[in-house]
């Protein structure tokens, strides 16, 4: 298990270390999912926090050390991660495809 520090990476999720979550109007959401790849792949909380919606984004509130798992772990980008206590943005790994000449979201 990898243990997060400022910032974390697992597959095309980041999580940040966002110390001013607090400042950001957020609603808690009803489950603990905090991005969904294809073929319903999830990226979840496990562990005393809660997975926020703030503006166009999503958040995490840790209160004790907790995990961040992704069923299934399919290979070593995917393993879990242990996170400290804190506040998290979430942001999803992008890339530009020059067919569209747009940016595109990357799922796992």
């Amino acid at each position: 298990m990898k243990k997060m520090l400022n910032n974390a990476r697992q597959g095309d999720v980041n999580i940040l270390r966002f110390d001013y979550l607090c400042m950001l109007p957020a609603q808690r959401r009803g489950s603990n999912i905090i991005a969904t790849g294809e073929e319903s792949h999830d990226h979840t909380l496990n562990g005393n926090g809660a997975v926020l919606d703030v503006g166009l984004g999503t958040a995490l509130t840790v209160l004790t050390p907790s995990v961040i798992e992704h069923k299934p772990v399919d290979d070593t980008t995917h393993k879990p991660i242990e996170i400290p206590a804190g506040s998290f943005i979430i942001t999803s790994q992008v890339q530009y495809n020059p067919f569209t000449e747009a940016l595109e979201n990357v799922q796992d």
